[in-house]
């Protein structure tokens, strides 16, 4: 009996449309957007010639973002956003897309394998886009307790594009690009 509710409610599922490859993301954390937190993130910014970088800045809810990256070496790609409330959220690399990009090659948010749409709350939302020659661990696990976490706490976000910065990863860029996203 339990087996037939659970193939009749995937069935139902599949066939409503709810199961999708879009990614939506939803914040793990919730501390109060700091304006001085933008403004330091903002003071470790590197631009430079390694990675051409666009999106578009101002999606209504439920439209495409758009993010398009082309960059001059190979090297990794994190897109981590920052929404109005100041939760972080790491939408790059995710379960349908890894972070490894290749020197001329486009990442493109938008392909057959998955789509990043504009999700409320509305107002300003910051993009934080990292590159680097080699590949930087945003979080890191031991057993079920992360020990480092550059998506919930600022410190270890601080010391993460330090270390981006200051070339512990090889060649880099560092970004943060504003979005307004609107209903």
């Amino acid at each position: 009996m339990l087996k037939r509710v659970l193939l009749t409610s995937t069935t139902l599922l599949l066939m409503s449309g709810c199961v999708t490859k879009e990614i939506i993301y939803r914040p793990i954390s919730s501390h109060a957007p700091r304006e001085n937190n933008i403004e330091k993130i903002k003071s470790f910014e590197n631009h430079n010639n390694l990675l051409n970088f666009s999106l578009n800045p101002n999606p209504k809810i439920g439209e495409f973002l758009n993010i398009n990256a082309i960059p001059t070496i190979d090297g990794y790609l994190k897109i981590i956003v920052i929404n109005p409330n100041g939760e972080r959220k790491l939408l790059i690399p995710n379960r349908f897309r890894g972070s490894r990009v290749k020197a001329g090659e486009r990442f493109s948010s938008n392909n057959a394998t998955f789509a990043l749409k504009a999700t409320r709350p509305v107002g300003i939302h910051h993009i934080l886009v990292l590159f680097s020659q080699e590949n930087p661990r945003v979080v890191i696990q031991q057993g079920m307790s992360s020990i480092y976490n550059a998506l919930e706490r600022d410190q270890d976000l601080y010391n993460l594009l330090k270390q981006i910065r200051d070339g512990e990863y090889g060649k880099s860029y560092i970004s943060l690009f504003d979005i307004q996203i609107d209903n």
